[in-house]
Parts: C-alpha cells; structure tokens; sequence
C-alpha cells in the first residue's frame, strides 16, 4: 500500500509534531510505503530528509494554484499512490483535486482542530467541498471534534476518532532541565508554571498571564515561562509589562527543546479557549507533572478532573490561579495528579495505538 502525506510544513506545532510522528511511524509498518509532500520548506521537511522518507516540495510561495495541482498530480501518478492523507483544508482542497485527477483509491484528512471549519466566505465554501466533494474519510482527534464535524454535515458514516498519541522513548532523551534555568534567570528554588503553544488568541496566553498576576498576589516565589511564538507575542509582552509582572515572566519564543521546557515546569498549564488533543499536553502528562487545563474541546477526554489534572473553566484567569495555587499547596493532590496523569496517558495515548488504528483504516479503504 502506498500512502502519500501533504502537509504545509511551514510551522511546527502540535499538528505537525503529530503528523510527523505518524509518518515516521508508518514508515516502519510493513507493507506501507510512505511518501510526503509539503508546500514550505521547514523543520518538517528537515527531519524528513533525516530519516530517509520520500519527500518532494511543491513550493506554494513559487507557483499558482493550478501549477501545484498539476505538480501533485505528476507525483501521485509517477509513485502509483493508493492513498493520499492530509492535514489542513488547503492541503485537501489542492490535494484532493489531485487525487481526483488521477483516480486515487482514497482520499483521507485528519482534522487536527476546528481549523477553518467555522469560516464564512470563501474558505467556508472550500471546506464544504472538501467535505462533500474531495474527501472519502474525515479522522478528528478527538470525539468532541468528530461531534463538531457531524453537527456541520460531514457525515457520520465518514468520521473515525483517533486520538493522537505520541513517541513515549523520545520524551526521556531530554537533557534535563537546570541549564534552562540559568538560561532564563530562574533560582534553583523557584516555582516554575508553564506554558507552551503558538502565541494565537485561540490559546488564550491573555488569561495565563491575567492569572500569573493572580498568583502573585499570594505566592512571590513563582516564575511563569510562555514557550511559543506567533502574532501575539508582542502584545502579550507589552500586557505582562501592564500589569506590572515582567519580572515573574519569560517569553522564552520558539524552542527546538521542547521536552526539556516541560521538564523544567513544575505545574504544566493550558489556558486555550479551544483545542483538539494537545500533543504538549499528553507530553506533560508522559513526564508526570501536574496538570492544570481548560475544559474545553477534546481536553476532558484526556485529563479526569482532580485524578489525572485539574479542569478550569476557559477565559477565567481567577479559576486559573486557584487551581495552581491548590496543586502548590497541597503534596497529596499533586503526587497523585502526577503518578495518574502519567499512567493514564502511557494506557490510552501511544504513538503504537494511532498507528495501528490508522493503518486499519486505510486497509478499509481500498
């Protein structure tokens, strides 16, 4: 069987730690043969190329629309592709064109989030023709999105669940973390709450840092670090430094060393407003920190409330901080926080598991 991936490649987040993982996963099965293509060059294609897999760029900063579609095509063609997967509604759009055109067996999309489900306008008519038109099954990571999915008419018969899960060997090959705290100026004995994501508005960094301000009230030795970059990082600078709290933070950008941020963290806290499942989340929980998350998305699907993490509602800052100052000051509920959250997660979200499920669905397909 072969299986085609097109993926943008131009950022490195959750989706694409995801996407890559499965890829490199897939590569390994016997009797898959697995190609890529992305649209950017990036840290994607690099670890591509690193480990040997097929991998051709179809530049979309070089050439039109049509021209990718045609590029697409000639590949698909050339390498007798039984399935094409993608990640992301242009990817599909384009892709699925594609497909179309030179008759592939299959055409599966895995929904990393809501995306651009909700547009209006032009990428809200693409969308329904990537639904009804240009793809044969839709993966959600999770059921909360596959629910999003059937309530927008994608079809239930067309939708599969598959929880994202993740490399539990690379999460030890860490090199700790105590040369990140002298990096960020942060004392041996300081508490540190952690946060990482693209800095979106959909990842609500506005109220992490609203209820870092919170804490401080109560707690001094405390130091939060947002690790992440994007269009908001200014102005979540410029807001930490309104509320007088520039001191207790740091904006520590994009990291190639993720694993060791999450080590340093001693409560791991998500403040998003909606997410899918977060792969930094399962991460943190693999390495057993206590976990303070908003119950939102496909959040809930992973953390039980005060077993495996603490639930809060989104845009709250003062639940927020209440929650981490109850983990702080309370060792039982921590240790037990920490000791459930890693077994939970090493039970139901394997990389071994998603792999398995996924190359089940594509034996379905053809």
């Amino acid at each position: 069987m072969r299986v085609c991936h097109l993926v943008s490649g131009d950022l490195w987040a959750g989706a694409e730690v995801q996407a890559y993982s499965l890829i490199k996963g897939l590569s390994k099965v016997e009797g898959i043969l697995v190609e890529v293509i992305t649209f950017n060059e990036g840290i994607l294609s690099s670890k591509l190329r690193e480990d040997g897999i097929s991998l051709d760029i179809v530049p979309e900063s070089k050439t039109n629309v049509i021209s990718m579609i045609k590029r697409i095509v000639s590949i698909l063609w050339n390498k007798k592709t039984d399935i094409l997967h993608t990640h992301g509604f242009k990817e599909n759009f384009i892709g699925g064109i594609a497909a179309k055109l030179c008759f592939l067996k299959a055409v599966v999309r895995t929904h990393h989030g809501q995306g651009m489900l909700r547009s209006k306008g032009l990428n809200g008519w693409v969308e329904k023709i990537n639904a009804h038109l240009l793809t044969k099954h839709h993966i959600s990571v999770s059921e909360d999105l596959r629910e999003f999915l059937k309530k927008n008419s994608y079809g239930q018969s067309k939708i599969t669940t598959i929880h994202n899960g993740i490399d539990f060997e690379r999460m030890y090959l860490g090199k700790g973390s105590d040369f990140l705290r002298n990096d960020f100026n942060i004392g041996e004995n300081v508490i540190v709450i952690g946060t990482m994501g693209r800095m979106e508005p959909i990842k609500g960094h506005k109220y992490f840092i609203e209820g870092a301000r919170l804490i401080l009230e109560k707690e001094k030795n405390i130091c939060f670090v947002i690790v992440g970059d994007g269009a908001l990082m200014e102005e979540m600078r410029n807001y930490a430094e309104k509320l007088n709290i520039t001191q207790q933070i740091r904006f520590a950008g994009f990291r190639h060393d993720s694993v060791n941020c999450l080590m340093m963290f001693d409560i791991f806290a998500l403040t998003s407003v909606h997410e899918g499942i977060p792969i930094t989340l399962l991460e943190a929980m693999s390495l057993g920190k206590p976990i303070v998350a908003t119950n939102v998305g496909g959040i809930p699907e992973v953390i039980e409330n005060k077993y495996s993490g603490i639930l809060i509602p989104s845009k709250n800052p003062s639940s927020f901080a209440d929650a981490c100052l109850m983990v702080l000051n309370n060792n039982s509920l921590r240790e037990k926080l920490c000791v459930n959250a890693r077994t939970e997660v090493r039970k139901r979200f394997s990389l071994e598991e998603n792999i398995v499920r996924t190359v089940q669905l594509y034996s379905s397909l053809i």
